[in-house]
């Protein structure tokens, strides 16, 4: 597949031209884990992960250019967007055809095998994908003796392991058994980055994306709704632990507490009676 730069793509010379540019230097290159791919960008002298982006085939240097223009555009650190002095990439010949667009940019293109920064960060990294793997790798270990069965599960959940629901367990500001009476305080991740949550006399929206803390899969999100009859809003975030989400959740000018969470595991192959 040959390059493609403009319209219509993430990379367009003339938006990311206009960003600042530091003195910084990139190491990009894509992990395989489990038949995904994980784009990576990260800072050379900080170590630093300005991009992640999770593929199902090959990349292509179209997914370069796309991991790449997320980093300068949208970058995960809480940073400005801005070019960076260098990229270095592995020496893979299909990656050349990007080298002089980049160098339009003002960017120095280095294609090397000592990525060193990166290895070390990628020798660490779990995508979401894995971390569901893993944990469902164990759970079928215990139930059915068949990890193989956890690979196949996970691949059907995605690249997204938030998605479904999780009741929550404990809250640190508020007790949970007090809630208001058949309401099973919970959260709900559906798809497309929306869902719900409800605790206590709490309904909301959520608006959630899917991202990293400290190397671990993670969720962060916005929510909307109201305490009874007053309109109330806020964010939030959780880390995925196994079944577990561990988080805080925050009322805008009010409020905050931290919070445990366990997924609900349906059993679709179970009839009733």
């Amino acid at each position: 597949m040959g390059l493609k730069l403009g319209k219509g793509s993430a990379f367009v010379k003339s938006r990311l031209r206009r960003l600042p540019q530091d003195g910084n230097v990139w190491e990009a290159d894509f992990l395989l884990e489990l038949d995904y791919w994980t784009g990576i960008v990260i800072e050379r002298e900080h170590g630093f992960v300005f991009a992640l982006r999770m593929l199902e085939t090959t990349p292509t240097i179209n997914d370069l250019a796309s991991l790449l223009a997320d980093a300068m555009q949208r970058p995960l650190v809480e940073m400005p967007c801005h070019r960076p002095r260098g990229i270095r990439l592995r020496d893979n010949p299909e990656w050349q055809d990007l080298a002089p667009h980049l160098e339009e940019l003002g960017i120095e293109v280095i294609f090397t095998d000592d990525l060193s920064t990166w290895d070390a960060a990628a020798a660490d990294y779990r995508s979401p994908v894995k971390e569901l793997w893993l944990s469902l790798r164990d759970q079928s270990t215990r139930t059915t003796s068949d990890p193989g069965a956890a690979l196949t599960m996970a691949k059907r959940q995605s690249t997204n392991p938030f998605q479904g629901r999780w009741l929550i367990q404990s809250m640190t500001a508020w007790d949970v058994d007090e809630t208001v009476e058949e309401i099973q305080p919970a959260f709900e991740f559906e798809r497309g980055d929306t869902g719900q949550l409800q605790f206590g006399c709490v309904e909301g929206q959520l608006d959630y994306r899917v991202t990293q803390r400290d190397g671990r899969p993670a969720v962060e999100f916005s929510w909307d709704g109201h305490d009874e009859s007053e309109h109330v809003f806020g964010r939030g975030w959780a880390i995925l632990d196994g079944d577990e989400l561990d988080g805080m959740i925050f009322f805008h000018l009010g409020d905050e507490s931290g919070f445990t969470a366990r997924r609900v595991r349906t059993n679709a192959g179970r009839k009733r009676r």
